[in-house]
């Protein structure tokens, strides 16, 4: 299957990664539209061993073919090219990312973008987003990210939003993504949010969910509010157990809650939108 994307004529022959706390994701375009077969790995939690791995997941998908540039997203922070910090990556802080594909790629064009805003970026242009001006994404997978897309286009912003960092609790200092990321949740119930049946438990992880997401809308104001990752997207049940709380918790500082879509894109939203950013890279 490949993907549509909108193509600026700039970059052909990329290679995009898409790297979580659990799984790197790598595939190629030749011509800056659409990507190819996606490869999957484990994430290294030690960099040195990642940037091995990124070098021949980089040769493999491109086969030989030209290579003009690699478009990474990634989970954390990140200034000029260098990952400041990544709560599910510790090993990777202070990772020079411009310069990962040395050995492999050399002289290669490199742009590093957090993973939760290419996802946003895929689903806004060519997702659950399309046909709405302000769009909200939030993932939630081994931790929670988010970012905010207008026109197309992404925020500007200094390091990146990290909404899964807002507080939820004054008295612990615990936030939202240390309540209700797919880590949390195993972590409490010993069960993937898939797995778990009880209302009870379901009810809890909506409450605490319905506050995080109130809380980003009251930041962001979009008219749509995309939720993906793979806790989401695998949970259908939980998602109708969210809306009504989603919905009568938003109402509190709104007159009206924004329309809240699941992410239709799956686990290549964020090479879309890799792909979507290396286009619109100046």
């Amino acid at each position: 299957m490949n993907d549509g994307v909108e193509n600026t004529g700039k970059n052909r022959g990329t290679v995009v990664f898409d790297i979580g706390g659990t799984h790197m994701r790598a595939a190629y375009s030749a011509d800056g539209e659409t990507i190819g077969p996606v490869t999957v790995e484990n994430t290294p939690q030690d960099f040195g061993a990642a940037r091995d791995l990124l070098d021949r997941m980089a040769k493999e998908v491109s086969a030989g073919r030209e290579v003009n540039l690699i478009s990474v997203a990634l989970a954390g922070t990140h200034e000029d090219g260098k990952v400041l910090s990544s709560k599910n990556l510790k090993g990777w802080d202070g990772a020079d990312i411009g310069n990962a594909f040395a050995d492999a790629l050399p002289s290669t064009g490199v742009i590093l973008n957090n993973d939760a805003a290419a996802a946003c970026v895929g689903e806004a242009v060519k997702g659950a987003g399309v046909g709405y001006k302000i769009v909200g994404y939030i993932t939630v997978g081994t931790g929670i990210g988010g970012a905010r897309v207008v026109n197309g286009e992404l925020d500007a912003e200094h390091y990146g939003s990290e909404p899964g960092k807002a507080i939820l609790d004054a008295k612990t200092g615990s936030t939202f993504e240390d309540l209700a990321s797919g880590k949390a949740i195993m972590k409490k119930y010993g069960k993937r949010l898939s797995e778990i049946t009880d209302n009870g438990d379901l009810n809890h992880i909506a409450d605490v969910m319905a506050a995080g997401l109130s809380n980003v809308v009251t930041a962001w104001s979009p008219d749509v509010l995309v939720i993906g990752g793979g806790a989401i997207v695998d949970s259908p049940h939980f998602v109708e157990v969210l809306r009504p709380k989603f919905k009568a918790m938003t109402e509190k500082s709104f007159p009206t809650a924004p329309k809240l879509k699941v992410a239709e894109l799956g686990d290549r939203a964020g090479l879309i939108g890799a792909l979507l950013l290396a286009n619109s890279d100046k």
